[in-house]
Parts: structure tokens; sequence; C-alpha cells
């Protein structure tokens, strides 16, 4: 087994100090969201804070590939923990002093988001360059696996330095040294430089567009972005349902929440972990559609129709691994058919095509559940009579409906991948197809 990790020391050991950032930066999520809520007993205010730190990571994605081709992989890297420490450390000042307030949260938010927008292109092109091609599922999935611990851990250390003294600060300052050490690990650890063509006779703007320009010209890309612009919008509708909707079914049993929420980040972490042992599928396009198609009737229709913790766990744990297995496949695919000249461009230009839809669905979700799903669950219509005969009735049955309706979407756009011959044979087609857009692409900067 120890000969699959064979010549990864060095991303293992950037890994190592990735993953401590990323576990900080779980810690300074939940406190953030904590005191917020605290504060304003207002979910409106939580989900600001959420926006404030989601869309400029969004917006300034496409720069931000640039920046990290222009300027390497290595101070992309260091560039987001430091400038995410800054913030932090100001954050904690702030509560030390008693200081911090929601106005201070939200600016700071807005900077460590935009800053984030730097991590996942100079890591997506990092691993690129540190590990063989065969191993790139491997490294995605134990990149997903600490993103998944995240989840679970960052809440798990937040609630323990919260109950101390100076919790709040505490929490904070914890971040601020493990983004510290990730910039020093980043730093100290070998990182092969690309060429990536970043010269001086080329338009910075239309280098900061190239990578979106770029996939926009590879037909089979294009259609694997436009695939997870669809499903990020129907996954985001049901990220934001489920939490209202277990507490609405279960009475605002906040123990029943807590252990649907770890069983997700529980599967998460099995999925990478598994991922990083097995390597992936051979065809990494047609696993990561098959997952697609798995984790909406999973992870959301049968999530939706049931209404126990026992299977919300079970349904749960499935759909955080399930969605590791296509977070690792989909990289798997960008990491081999991009150019490594391009990966920082092109990643930042997937990100922005990807999630451009998430805070409209952020948006859409809770509207719709409060004043579309929810009435209509209580109207005793005939087809609100015919859900509820399936999937219970009572609080949080509009909901359910909503839920499962986003996995019923997923669950077309991924038959649609699956009867796309341009997505199935990507991986076979992308060295002509990749030639082809490369030399489009540098025709298209010289006409500047």
């Amino acid at each position: 087994m120890l000969e699959n990790y064979k010549g990864m020391r060095n991303f293992l050991l950037l890994w190592t100090g990735q993953v401590g950032d990323i576990v900080g930066n779980g810690v300074t999520r939940f406190v953030f969201v904590f005191f917020t809520f605290r504060e304003t007993q207002s979910a409106t205010a939580v989900t600001l804070v959420a926006l404030f730190a989601f869309l400029p990571k969004l917006l300034l994605s496409p720069l931000a590939g640039s920046i990290v081709d222009r300027l390497g992989d290595r101070l992309g890297l260091v560039l987001s923990s430091f400038v995410s420490a800054i913030g932090i450390g100001i954050a904690f000042i702030l509560a030390l002093q008693g200081g911090l307030g929601i106005g201070p949260i939200l600016a700071i938010a807005a900077v460590t988001g935009a800053v984030e927008a730097l991590q996942y292109p100079a890591l997506s092109a990092a691993t690129a360059q540190m590990v063989k091609p065969e191993q790139y599922v491997r490294a995605d999935g134990l990149i997903s696996a600490a993103k998944s611990g995240s989840d679970v851990g960052g809440p798990a250390l937040a609630g323990l330095l919260l109950a101390l003294p100076h919790g709040l600060a505490w929490a904070l300052g914890l971040d601020v040294v493990l983004s510290l050490v990730s910039v020093v690990i980043a730093l100290l650890v070998p990182i092969p430089k690309r060429d990536t063509g970043m010269e001086a006779k080329f338009s910075f703007w239309k280098q900061t567009t190239s990578g979106v320009n770029w996939i926009l010209k590879h037909p089979a890309l294009r259609r694997l972005a436009g695939l997870f612009l669809v499903v990020n919008l129907v996954g985001v509708i049901g990220q934001v349902i489920i939490q209202p909707m277990v507490l609405s079914r279960t009475d605002g049993d906040a123990t029943a929440l807590s252990t649907v929420l770890a069983a997700i980040g529980a599967g998460g972490i099995a999925g990478g972990l598994l991922m990083a042992s097995w390597g992936g599928p051979k065809n990494k396009v047609r696993g990561l559609l098959i997952g697609i198609l798995a984790v909406s009737a999973i992870g959301q229709i049968a999530f939706g129709v049931t209404g126990t913790v026992l299977l919300w766990s079970i349904f749960g744990f499935l759909n955080g691994a399930i969605v590791v297995f296509i977070n690792a496949c989909n990289q798997a695919v960008w990491q081999t058919t991009v150019p490594k000249a391009l990966l920082g461009r092109v990643f930042g230009g997937f990100v922005f095509i990807a999630q451009i839809t998430v805070p409209f669905g952020i948006a859409f979700a809770g509207l719709a559940a409060d004043y579309i799903f929810e009435p209509w669950a209580r109207s005793g219509g005939a087809l609100a009579l015919l859900w509820s005969s399936v999937a219970g009735e009572g609080p949080g049955a509009g909901m359910s409906a909503l839920l499962a309706l986003a996995g019923a979407m997923g669950v077309v756009a991924a038959v649609m991948g699956l009867s796309s011959r341009p997505l199935r044979a990507l991986q076979e087609e992308h060295k002509e197809e990749t030639a082809s857009a490369m030399e489009h692409l540098q025709t298209t900067e010289q006409e500047l």
C-alpha cells in the first residue's frame, strides 16, 4: 500500500500544512457564525456572513488563477494563508479587547474569502506538479478528506475552546497559528516551478480572463463546467435546506442535527481516505457522472423522503463520501487535461463558472422553503397529501419536498451528462482538443 505513495513525500509535507490551515479556517467559520447568531439572534445575519465570505472568493477566482500563474503556486499558497492570518489576527485582538462586532466580522470574512480564492488554484496546480498523473486522485482524495475533516474538527475544536475563559479569542488565535505554520511549510517544501507563459507582452486583463476563455473554447470541458454549474445550484439548495429541515422535523433537536452533520463530515473523511488508498476509477469522467447521479438520489431524494435521525445519518454519511469521490475525480480530470502552463487560470475560471449560481441557490432555497413549499405542504391539496403519505407531514414536510425536487434535478443533469458522448470521451480525446484550444488562446492573446 505504501508503494502507492512513492514519490509523494513533498506533497504530503505540503498537505500537512494545508490540513492545519483548512481546519483552522473551519474553527473561524464556526466562531463567526456562533458570535453573529449570539449577538443578533438572526438567521439573516448569519447568511450575510456566509455571503460576505463567499462572494469575494467567487468574483475574484479568475483573477486569483491569473495571479497564481504569474507569481507561482508557492507564493499563491503563502499569500492566501498569510493575509488570512493577518485578518484573523485582527479579529483575535478585537476579541481580547471586547471590541469584536458584526461590522469587523463582515469585513474580515470578505478579506479572508478573497484571499482564499488563491488557495484552490495554487494547491491544485502545485499538486499536479508534485505527484505523478496516476497519483492525482490519491492526492486529491487526501485534500478532500482534509476539507471534510475541517467540517467535523473545526466546530469540535471551536466548541472546546469557546468553553474556556476568553475562548472566542483563543479559537481565533488557533487559526492564526495554524495559518502561519502552513506558510512556513509552503516556504520550505520544494514545489516545482511551472512555465506559465505569463509574460509582460500580454494584457493582464486578458490573462485574467484567459482561463474562462480556454474552457469556453474547449467543448468537452465547457460541458463539464456547465454540468457543475447546474449541479452546484441544486446541490447548494440541499445544503441550505438540510439543517432547517432536520430541526423542523425533530422539534428543534440540536443533538439530532449535530449527529446528522457529523455523519456527513465523517462520510467525507472516509471517502477521501478511500480515494487516497484506491486511486479512483480508470475513467474519471464516467465515475464523477455516476457519482452525481448517486449523490442526487441518495443525498437528496432519499434524504428528503426519510424522516428518522438514523436514516438521515446513513444517507448523510454516503452523501459525504460520494461528494468527495466526485470532487477527486473532477479534480483529476482537469489536472490531466489542462496544460500545466494554464492550470492556475483554468482552475480559477472553473470555480467562477461552476459556482456562479451558488449565491442564487442560497437565496432561493430559504425563500422557496418559507413562502412556497412549506405553505404548499400545509395546503391539503392532492399533491401535498400524496407527498405526506410518502414522506410524512408536519413542519419540514415542504422542505423535504424541495430537497427531493433538487435531487431529481441533479439526477436529470447526471443522466444528460452520461448521454453526452463528448463528456464520456473527454479523457480519450483531450490531447487533440487541448492542442487546438492552446493554439486559439495564444492567437487571441497575441492579437492584443
